[in-house]
């Protein structure tokens, strides 16, 4: 997890990694016998996030987005009742927003046997370091699936289109488990 996640980062920073990949198979296969030493998606694309700072394709983490909603689509019907919504700041560890089941704070639908779930951001939410979107069961607070990301990397063109969307492969805590769809996805509207 955090031990592969550093390590791969000092690897790329020292000079021992040239790629990100690299650095991840270097730890995974070193670290453990199955090579899967960093799983978290999150921990990898911090990965991915380091090496574009190293090699400086990234120079100052200065870029905010403004988050208008999130949308989560294929996911299990039954969470509809029981899943809220936490918006983290990471280095403070501090709620930014939090979805509230006594206000109608989100909207579904159902086409073509898709479930759709969208929890509306009021105001303007803007989002300027690292952050963690969190979906909990609302009654044991248990984390159901998560996923983090800095706004300095959200690329041109899902600023351009006004929306980034995450697949199941990408989310924390739902990319192994089969209880969720393959084509469980994730979008940012900015």
């Amino acid at each position: 997890g955090r031990t592969g996640l550093m390590t791969s980062c000092y690897l790329l920073y020292a000079g021992y990694a040239n790629t990100a990949v690299d650095a991840l198979q270097k730890f995974d296969w070193r670290r453990t016998p199955d090579g899967m030493g960093v799983t978290l998606p999150s921990h990898r694309r911090y990965v991915f996030y380091w090496e574009r700072v190293v090699k400086n394709v990234v120079e100052k983490l200065d870029k905010a987005v403004k988050i208008c909603s999130i949308t989560l689509k294929e996911y299990p019907p039954k969470l509809e009742k029981i899943m809220m919504m936490c918006i983290s700041d990471i280095a403070t560890g501090d709620c930014i927003y939090s979805t509230n089941f006594n206000v109608n704070t989100y909207t579904t639908t159902n086409r073509e046997t898709k479930t759709i779930i969208e929890f509306c951001v009021p105001g303007d939410m803007i989002i300027s370091s690292d952050t963690t979107f969190l979906f909990l069961h609302a009654h044991t607070w248990r984390i159901l699936f998560c996923f983090s990301f800095h706004p300095s990397f959200v690329s041109d063109s899902d600023v351009n289109q006004q929306e980034m969307t995450i697949r199941r492969s990408e989310i924390d805590g739902a990319h192994k488990n089969k209880y969720y769809s393959p084509q469980l996805k994730l979008t940012l509207k900015m």
